[in-house]
């Protein structure tokens, strides 16, 4: 029970400088999980749960990838940025660091 807590950490980026960093960050969330859901914006697609190597890089789908806890999530936006929320955050500005600059900034 209790409350929720309330995703502190969050980032984004536009997806074209995800991309090539892509196979790294699904090793990140690997790492403790084995599988996990996705949620898309379609009434055609139901959630479903998948295996961790097969998340795929699809920008301006509207997914959402997530655990089974909801301790983390990874947003693909219909807007060519994916975004990052909760434990997974840290891990991801590190790897990304060189890419800080592109942090929470829309280049559409």
């Amino acid at each position: 029970g209790g409350e929720p807590q309330k995703v502190s950490e969050k980032c984004y980026f536009m997806s074209k400088h995800i991309e090539p960093y892509w196979a790294d960050i699904c090793k990140l969330v690997g790492i403790p999980e084995k599988r996990v859901y996705a949620l898309c914006d379609s009434a055609y697609q139901i959630p479903f749960c998948m295996e961790t190597e097969d998340m795929t890089f699809d920008e301006c789908s509207e997914t959402v990838y997530t655990n089974y806890d909801f301790t983390w999530m990874i947003y693909f936006s219909h807007e060519d940025t994916v975004a990052f929320a909760g434990d997974i955050v840290p891990k991801v500005k590190t790897l990304l660091k060189d890419k800080a600059e592109h942090m929470n900034r829309y280049e559409g």
